[in-house]
């Protein structure tokens, strides 16, 4: 049994942290323990947008579509660039081209006045605020719900996409509670051993504290009978017992932790060897393993199942199996990628940047063909494929 593992931008841009951080110290000469957990904790950084009300007040942008959208009772302008020249975004644009001859888009033009009913279908406009889905209202004392894109972006960091890609909203939020606890849990996990490490030396104390109370007894033993000094040499030699298994519990941590870096470092070892492409997703060079424990290192790190299993040919002959697995997968990619290149691309703007809309699925795509979403019910906002492609667009905006 064969399983496939995924990396997110965020696991990999934390990976390449930990490395420079390794490297630049190493070029220091220094040895310090780094906190992995602080590499891995997403510094993505969500830019805060004008409230709907603040939106509806603002003058009208010549340099914008023209159309007028309904926002939870808020009348705003739409933020796309006008298409070909015209006072319509492509997407307008293409809605008006359907419509009736002396129609117009649902909520009219941004620069005239607001209509009552829609201008396409009739039908009553309720303007104003609605207090059941306002948004970025200070009004209301109630604690503020965990959107699941913002869910979703939490579990890529744990956990593979495939686990909760179909998952509802009720499921979703349990998932995403339960990798929470976690995380709090594995917190106290690591703080246990600081305290039970304490505790040891503070017995340690106690135990040399009372060695030299028997020492200055034994010294005074011309006075003492000859059964007392037997007894405290009998204390004094339990006392040494303790003593070394104390040393060996500390030696046995000490170990554990020097054996989790060299896991973890082994681990950065077998990604790189996994992918020898450099970037470029060419000419991929798979790690061979040699020996049993290579190869479970290996699997722990693919998430291959090895349970069971016995014998380096069935180590072998499973890696074999994954490999021609994963290269089955890369054909059949390809062949999806050659379909796409077929489509019709139209290049259109959303909020100062350009993207490409496939006409067909209505997919958006960036200037590198790389699929990043698709527009929402409205058409005012994309709902992003990865929050890296949110926080590109963030920073490349005007």
């Amino acid at each position: 049994m064969s399983s496939t593992i995924r990396f997110t931008p965020e696991f990999l841009a934390a990976c390449e942290l930990l490395w420079r951080d390794g490297f630049d110290k190493g070029v220091g000469g220094e040895d310090d323990f780094p906190d992995f957990k602080s590499f891995f904790v997403s510094a993505t950084k969500v830019k805060e947008d004008p409230s709907l009300e603040e939106s509806s007040k603002l003058p009208f942008n010549a340099t914008k579509c023209e159309a007028r959208l309904e926002k939870h009772g808020w009348a705003i302008q739409c933020t796309r660039s006008p298409f070909e020249g015209g006072c319509l975004c492509k997407t307008h644009q293409n809605m008006l081209s359907k419509l009736d001859e002396g129609k117009d888009i649902p909520y009219g033009r941004f620069n005239q006045e607001r209509p009552d009913e829609t201008l396409d279908k009739g039908n009553p406009i309720k303007w104003g605020p609605k207090k059941t889905r306002s948004k970025n209202s200070n009004s209301s004392p109630t604690k503020s719900k965990l959107k699941m894109g913002e869910m979703r972006d939490y579990l890529s960091t744990v956990i593979p996409n495939t686990v909760y890609k179909d998952l509802k909203k009720a499921e979703l939020t349990q998932l995403y509670e339960q990798e929470k606890e976690k995380e709090n849990t594995s917190d106290e996990e690591e703080i246990q051993p600081l305290i039970q490490e304490e505790q040891v030396e503070e017995q340690v104390e106690e135990q040399v504290q009372e060695q030299v109370q028997v020492e200055e007894q034994v010294d005074n033993s011309d006075t003492i009978p000859f059964s007392e000094q037997v007894e405290e040499v009998q204390v004094e030699e339990e006392v040494q017992v303790e003593e070394v298994q104390v040393e060996e519990e500390v030696q046995v941590e000490e170990e554990v932790q020097v054996e989790e870096q060299v896991q973890v470092e082994e681990q950065v070892q077998v990604e790189e060897q996994v992918d020898n492409g450099e970037g470029t997703g060419l000419n991929l060079e798979p790690a061979h393993p040699k020996t049993v424990s290579e190869y479970k290192e290996l699997f722990n790190t693919l998430n291959i199942n090895y349970d069971g299993m016995k014998g380096l040919r069935a180590f072998k002959q499973a890696y074999a199996d994954y490999l021609e697995e994963e290269d089955n997968k890369t054909e059949e990619l390809s062949e999806d990628d050659l379909q796409e290149d077929t489509s019709s691309f139209e290049e259109t703007d959303f909020e100062g940047v350009s993207y490409l809309e496939d006409e067909e699925t209505g997919k958006i795509y960036n200037m590198k063909h790389q699929h990043v979403g698709k527009w929402n019910e409205d058409v005012d906002d994309i709902i992003w494929v990865w929050a890296v492609y949110k926080e590109t667009h963030e920073q490349s905006r005007p």
